[in-house]
């Protein structure tokens, strides 16, 4: 059995937090694991994508601010952390409502995006992502354009 009480930690690197996943050692998790159930000092349950880095030690779990703020999470803390399998046959992503705002709001612009083409380069970047209604996540569009999302709705 893999996981059991871990060390929250922080991403290792920028490029690994616009990943939208948690970063888990190697030793810790073998590579066939694809995702990881959190509970919280609340009971409360995070379905979260891994993603294998040794900048995270043994022991430890990455997470990105965003998603230590969805989960109630703090720097340090032990929270209990196991491989999560799902159904594929009943627990596939059809659809996805999403709403999009600016992470840095001093980077604002009227300048319009083009939709379809959000939604290509966000099926390219989250392939193979676990995802739960209420989610936070990260998204670079276009020229470094950071935008922070939440999942609305999920349609199976």
């Amino acid at each position: 059995m893999y996981g059991g009480v871990m060390r929250v930690a922080k991403c290792p690197n920028e490029e690994l937090s616009f990943t939208n996943c948690v970063i888990v050692n190697e030793n810790d998790f073998p590579l066939k694991v694809k995702y990881i159930q959190v509970t919280n000092d609340q009971a409360k349950h995070f379905i979260y994508t891994i993603r294998h880095d040794r900048g995270v030690k043994p022991g430890h779990i990455g997470f990105n601010a965003i998603h230590r703020k969805q989960a109630m999470l703090s720097l340090d803390q032990e929270i209990r952390v196991e491989p999560y399998v799902h159904d594929p046959h009943r627990q596939l992503i059809g659809s996805m409502i999403l709403e999009a705002d600016f992470l840095q709001k001093k980077s604002t612009t009227n300048e319009p995006y083009n939709t379809d083409q959000m939604a290509m380069t966000f099926m390219e970047q989250f392939a193979k992502h676990g995802f739960t209604v209420g989610q936070p996540l990260v998204f670079k569009f276009q020229d470094k354009k950071t935008l922070s999302l939440t999942i609305k709705e999920i349609e199976g």
